[in-house]
C-alpha cells in the first residue's frame, strides 16, 4: 500500500512515527509532507523520516487561508505523482479535499472538538474520522472511535523508556523537584479569537513554582527577557523524558499536558479550549483542566504547598493504562484492513 501522511504540527510527527516504523518494515511505501511549524522538521530529521516540505505557518487569519490553499495545491501536483492508496493525517484539512478531489480515501485522527472552522469541513469530506472515545461533540462523518489519546501512540509502554541521561544534561539532581512549564503560540487554525495567559499571569506562576523547585519553560514563542533564564535547553526530542521526571506540568498546552497524563506526571492545564481526551484523564486525577487563571494559580500553590507524590500519581497512570489501547497498534490494523470501508 502507498500512504501518504500530511504532518502540520510536531505533536503529528510523534503521533505516527512508529505507524511509519511498521508500515514500512511490512513493505508499504510512505510518504511524508510537512509544514514548518515550530520543531517539526527539527523531530523529523532525528528520527530520519523523509518528508517533502509543503508549507510554512505564518502568523494572522489572512496567512492561514494563503498557507491552506498553498499546501493543498502542492499537496494535489505530489498526489498524483505519488498514487497514494490513502492519505492519512491529524486534523486534515488538505488530505481531506485532495481526496475528495482525487477519489482517494482520506483517514483522519484527530482530538479537537474546539477547531469549529476545520471540522465543519473535514469531516464530512473524509473516509474516516478517528477520535478518542472521550471526544464529546457530535461527528458529521463516518466516525470510528477508540478508547486512548494520541499520546499513547509514541507513550505507551510498548514504545517509551525514560532516558535518565537527561537529567545529567540538565544538570538535575536524582529526585529534584523541578517543574515543566508551556506557553503556546497562539497561532493555530483553533485559536482565532482566543488568547492565553498575559505576562503577569506568566510571572505569578513561575515565581509560585520556583519557591519550591526548578522552573524549566518550553514555549513556541518568544519570551520576555526576564524569562529567558528558564527556557529549556534540551533538544525537543527528549521533552518526553524530561515530562516523565518532572515534579509537575503547568501550561496552555494540551498536547504536552495529556503527554505529562500518560507518563504519569501531574499536569495543571490553563486554556479556554477544553478538551475531551483531558477531562478523561481528569477523572483518572491525572490532569487539573482550568478556563480562567485564579483558580489555576491557587490549584498549583495547593499542589506544591502540600507537596506532590508521584508514587501516587504512577498509580493513577496504571489504571488508566490498563483502561487504554496502543494507538500505534490500532491504527496499524485500521489502515492495514482498510477497516474505513466498513
Amino acid at each position: 500500500m502507498r500512504i501518504l501522511i500530511d504532518i502540520l504540527h510536531p505533536a503529528h510527527v510523534h503521533l505516527f512515527k512508529n505507524f511509519i516504523r511498521i508500515m514500512e518494515m511490512r513493505g508499504h511505501t510512505v510518504l511524508v509532507t510537512a509544514r514548518t511549524k515550530d520543531v517539526a522538521i527539527d523531530l523529523l530529521k532525528k528520527y530520519k523520516i523523509k518528508f517533502v516540505k509543503i508549507s510554512s505557518l505564518r502568523k494572522g487569519k489572512f496567512w492561514l487561508l494563503h498557507e491552506f490553499i498553498s499546501r493543498t495545491y502542492r499537496l494535489y501536483k505530489i498526489c498524483t505523482k505519488f498514487k497514494p492508496g490513502v492519505l492519512l493525517g491529524d486534523m486534515g484539512p488538505s488530505i481531506s479535499v485532495v481526496g475528495k478531489l482525487l477519489g482517494i480515501p482520506c483517514v483522519v485522527i484527530y482530538n479537537n472538538e474546539c477547531a469549529t472552522l476545520t471540522n465543519s469541513f473535514v469531516y464530512p469530506l473524509a473516509s474516516a474520522v478517528c477520535t478518542p472515545d472521550s471526544y464529546y461533540k457530535k461527528v458529521n462523518g463516518h466516525h470510528f472511535t477508540y478508547p486512548g489519546c494520541h499520546e499513547l501512540a509514541y507513550l505507551h509502554p510498548h514504545y517509551f523508556t525514560p532516558d535518565k541521561n537527561v537529567l545529567t544534561f540538565m544538570s538535575i539532581k536524582p529526585g529534584e523537584t523541578f517543574f515543566v512549564v508551556r506557553f503556546v503560540s497562539w497561532q493555530a487554525s483553533h485559536d482565532i479569537n482566543q488568547k492565553g495567559l498575559d505576562v503577569a499571569m506568566k510571572r505569578a506562576i513561575v515565581h509560585t513554582l520556583e519557591k519550591h523547585g526548578r522552573v524549566i519553560i518550553t514555549s513556541e514563542t518568544s519570551l520576555p527577557s526576564e524569562f529567558e533564564k528558564y527556557r529549556m535547553a534540551v533538544s525537543p526530542e527528549k521533552i518526553h523524558d524530561l515530562l516523565y521526571y518532572a515534579t509537575l506540568y503547568v501550561g496552555e498546552g494540551a498536547t504536552m499536558a495529556s503527554e505529562a497524563a500518560v507518563l504519569g506526571t501531574p499536569a495543571v492545564y490553563v486554556n479556554h479550549l477544553q478538551l475531551g481526551y483531558l477531562r478523561d484523564h481528569e477523572k483518572y486525577g491525572l490532569v487539573y483542566n482550568f478556563t480562567t487563571f485564579r483558580p489555576t494559580l491557587a490549584k498549583i500553590r495547593s499542589l506544591v504547598d502540600s507537596g506532590i507524590h508521584k508514587k501516587m500519581f504512577d498509580s493513577r497512570r496504571k489504571k488508566m493504562l490498563a483502561d487504554k489501547i496502543d494507538l500505534t497498534q490500532w491504527m496499524v490494523d485500521f489502515i492495514s484492513e482498510k477497516k474505513w470501508q466498513s
